[in-house]
């Protein structure tokens, strides 16, 4: 059964895929384009912006066809940056996160107390929620089924990510809600969300006091509060700020590092 979903072209700034069934895993699925909404385009009107894409909708695409589309779109050096993005914010998704071993998991663009509901309706057991029953393989520190269950809740964390000025505002709200442990901030989207220029690492004052207010908010509620680093110069600026966890870089770049590092030492070896 194929899924459907909707395509939003933001121009100048990003494109945004939505979808809250297509998981990032399903790259080989191919699924039905629901919508193609075109915003922001200034200079190009949208059928012309369209017809680059070469897509309508109906037609069925998978992750391997977005993504060469999107590289294609790129090439043309019409749009100052392209960017491609699913929301994971559904209760498959999750569910199969911890059961498969997940300690912890973050769930991107959540803005809202409803979406923050769905995440703990999907990261949590009753009473908190409706998380499934079926870890497919044990932790290696859990002796049994029922050890799991009883443990869950407090050894699995769940993330909601903070990457907008709404997401902001709706913070404190979201920290009356039992279930969740801390929060991820998006430091680029949050940007975008302001009316800045998603840099990295951020430039923005006004960014860099957003991320700073999500901190103290956390903080302030007994949520731990981390952030897509991305070096270790911006981990060190905010964690003096009180940021207590962050992720620092990305697979992609620690095979690029590691792939050239490799190759230098093979080439100076040879000398």
């Amino acid at each position: 059964m194929n899924s459907r979903f909707s395509i939003f072209l933001i121009l100048i700034l990003f494109i945004t895929f939505l979808n809250s069934n297509f998981a990032l895993s399903d790259t080989a699925r191919k699924i039905e384009i629901k919508d193609i909404i075109v915003k922001n385009n200034q200079r190009i009107d949208a059928e012309t912006i369209l017809s680059y894409l070469n897509l309508s909708s109906g037609d069925k695409v998978n992750y391997e066809i977005l993504n060469k589309k999107l590289k294609e779109m790129y090439k043309l050096g019409l749009f100052a940056d392209i960017k491609f993005r699913v929301s994971n914010n559904n209760f498959a998704d999750i569910n199969k996160a911890y059961d498969i071993g997940a300690d912890a998991v973050v769930v991107p663009l959540i803005d809202t107390i409803s979406d923050l509901k769905n995440c703990i309706n999907a990261a949590r057991y009753k009473p908190l929620g409706n998380r499934s029953w079926g870890p497919v393989r044990l932790r290696e520190n859990y002796h049994s089924y029922e050890d799991y269950f009883n443990n869950a809740h407090s050894t699995q964390l769940l993330f909601p990510q903070i990457e907008s000025l709404q997401g902001l505002n709706n913070l404190p709200d979201m920290c009356t809600l039992d279930g969740w442990d801390g929060v991820m901030i998006g430091p680029s989207d949050l940007a975008i969300s302001i009316g800045e220029v998603p840099n990295f690492p951020p430039k923005s004052q006004l960014v860099k006091d957003k991320m700073e207010e999500i901190i103290n908010i956390c903080k302030n509620n007994n949520k731990i509060p981390g952030l897509f680093a991305g070096s270790l110069d911006v981990a060190k600026e905010f964690v003096s700020k009180g940021a207590e966890c962050f992720t620092y870089g990305s697979d992609l770049d620690f095979l690029d590092e590691g792939t050239k590092n490799s190759f230098d030492n093979l080439y100076n070896s040879m000398k």
